[in-house]
């Protein structure tokens, strides 16, 4: 008999808290998903959005004193609070409130790194990071099927490269952006800047709103 969607994406998450390798690099990251039940965010409501036909693919979750927030003070938003969150909700929002629903969120790196900082190479080697998450993710975009997948930045083109073999290679990603949607496997691939990036809003909003429409009219 074959297995569901969720309960494939059940044995993903198990076997992502079982999965020590991410202590073991240097600088060593940290396994945050103990804590994957008791954070209500739709960055981890992987269950209840297996079966999105969007997918939204990010950079990493930051650093872990960041979610830990949760637990400490769980009536806040601290996902809100952060730039790239409060553009996702503002330009969705903008474009279709119920759209934001319809998305499962995900990151190029799934462990969280020590010390404070999001950005740079403080606690982090994005290379090793990056090699230790890919099968994680790659697994998420063959349980869900997305019709359509947003990449918000550079990593999260290199999982989309790899996972359906684009041959992109050194491609900057600003070429990758200017050439538009790529058609692979069954899905529409959105290359698009991450929200942090410094560059035009409009160019921002413009792959964003052609995720909404190309959902819409079944592409």
């Amino acid at each position: 008999m074959a297995i569901s969607k969720l309960q494939r994406i059940r044995e993903l998450i198990s076997d992502i808290q079982a999965d020590d390798s991410c202590t073991r690099i240097n600088p060593p990251l940290i396994n945050q998903f103990a804590l994957h039940n008791e954070i209500p965010n739709r960055w981890f409501d992987w269950e209840n959005r297996v079966n999105s036909p969007i997918m939204i693919i990010g950079q990493d979750w930051g650093p872990y004193v960041h979610l830990k927030k949760y637990i400490d003070d769980p009536s806040r938003d601290h996902f809100a609070s952060s730039r790239t969150e409060s553009f996702i909700i503002k330009t969705l929002n903008s474009i279709d409130p119920e759209l934001i629903d319809t998305i499962f969120f995900t990151v190029s790196v799934i462990f969280t790194r020590t010390g404070s900082l999001f950005r740079g190479s403080q606690n982090y080697n994005e290379g090793k990071s990056f090699e230790i998450s890919y099968p994680y993710v790659s697994r998420q975009i063959d349980i869900v099927k997305p019709k359509v997948i947003l990449t918000m930045g550079g990593l999260a083109i290199k999982v989309v490269d790899r996972h359906f073999k684009l041959g992109l290679g050194s491609q900057k990603l600003s070429e990758i952006i200017r050439k538009g949607e790529i058609n692979s496997s069954g899905s529409l691939i959105i290359p698009a800047y991450h929200p942090a990036a410094f560059v035009s809003p409009e160019l921002q909003l413009k792959s964003w709103k052609n995720c909404g429409l190309l959902v819409k009219t079944d592409v």
